[in-house]
């Protein structure tokens, strides 16, 4: 019994009530199946695939979320240009997150040309938000 109660805090398990949420309408529902799908979990492999189908269909309710998501998706694939492309629409729509995500894109030149000014921008966009590692690298990036 106390094995079946450990296999029911997976992701698996989530996905039941998350896919009824979705049939009732609920905003949610679509985006938290697709981080249920982009994570690895109790050894269970992400399914990419799963999680950027219901990403997409997520983005007409939250497109900001949503880009964030696709953007995470994409780095733990190494897709360094989709990674890029999805944060930058994420942090146009003022998500937190992912103008912290191009902070440290500008910051260590990963996909892009290294750019502190670009770096400092997007850092303290988030900042502005309350991000708080946004917070610790905008002040590390001055003080250099």
């Amino acid at each position: 019994m106390a094995q079946l109660g450990a296999l029911c805090i997976s992701n698996l398990c989530a996905t039941k009530p998350f896919l009824e949420a979705n049939k009732y309408g609920s905003k949610d529902a679509k985006l938290n199946l697709a981080e249920l799908y982009r994570v690895k979990d109790f050894g269970r492999s992400p399914d990419f695939e799963k999680a950027e189908s219901w990403y997409l269909l997520g983005a007409q309710d939250n497109p900001s979320r949503a880009y964030e998501g696709l953007s995470k998706m994409y780095l733990d694939q190494e897709n360094y240009e989709k990674a890029f492309i999805f944060s930058e629409k994420a942090a146009e729509l003022d998500n937190p997150e992912a103008q912290y995500n191009l902070g440290v894109f500008f910051e260590q030149g990963a996909y892009v040309k290294k750019d502190k000014k670009q770096a400092e921008y997007w850092y303290e966009k988030a900042a502005k938000q309350g991000h708080l590692n946004a917070i610790n690298n905008l002040n590390i990036l001055r003080q250099k």
